[in-house]
């Protein structure tokens, strides 16, 4: 019941099989369920300098976080990805968004948009935006994602690609990658036949290493 809850949520449930039986008593009219949202905090910062004593998951490193120090509680999400500890990456990385950790706020956003929980579906959005806002490359990707997946229309999606041509511009990095994928997949003309390629070559020289194996020399 609860992975169904959580399909419908997303996806609607004609996307998560068959519909429920009629029931047998005309049942009340569902009524729209209103979710509190988190909010990211204002502003964030992407630029931290190195938390001392974090080249591991140390106490001293701990401590830090635990004092709202935001890079030492992203240096801690890393390291338990790392090792693969997923939910304790996810909790760090909700304490360095909380702090004003800009990439703290994108992890975090992803994780729940990787595995679908119930903020996924109206809450996620705010805090892949408010690390775009803070020239977060892979934040500003996000947003285009999770608003392409919602997009209703192919003036919607060309939109949307527009604002990805803009940010790999500015920004360079994970959202150059975003625009070269769409420009393959022929969401919007290219401005030539080399734009999807210089876009993934960009992207790989501004931070995305997963464009790299994908760049054109």
């Amino acid at each position: 019941m609860r992975a169904m809850l959580v399909c419908v949520l997303n996806f609607g449930l004609a996307a998560c099989g068959a519909a429920s039986p009629t029931p047998a008593t005309p049942a009340t009219a569902p009524t729209a369920v209103a979710v509190a949202c988190e909010q990211p905090p204002a502003p964030l910062l992407l630029a931290w300098p190195v938390a001392d004593d974090c080249t591991t998951a140390t106490l001293a490193c701990r401590k830090q976080c635990a004092a709202h120090q935001a890079e030492a509680c992203y240096q801690l999400a890393l390291h338990a990805e790392r090792a693969n500890h997923l939910t304790t990456a996810r909790a760090f990385y909700h304490q360095a968004c909380m702090g004003g950790h800009a990439s703290g706020c994108t992890n975090y956003a992803a994780y729940a948009y990787r595995f679908g929980n119930v903020m996924a579906a109206p809450c996620i959005r705010p805090f892949f935006v408010a690390a775009c806002d803070a020239a977060d490359s892979y934040g500003c990707g996000m947003a285009v994602l999770v608003d392409l997946r919602n997009a209703k229309d192919a003036a919607a999606r060309q939109a949307l690609a527009l604002t990805a041509r803009e940010q790999c511009a500015r920004i360079g990095g994970f959202t150059c990658d975003v625009l070269a994928n769409m420009l393959s997949e022929a969401i919007m003309p290219p401005l030539d036949s080399n734009e999807a390629a210089a876009a993934r070559r960009r992207a790989c020289e501004t931070g995305a290493p997963q464009a790299c194996g994908a760049a054109t020399p």
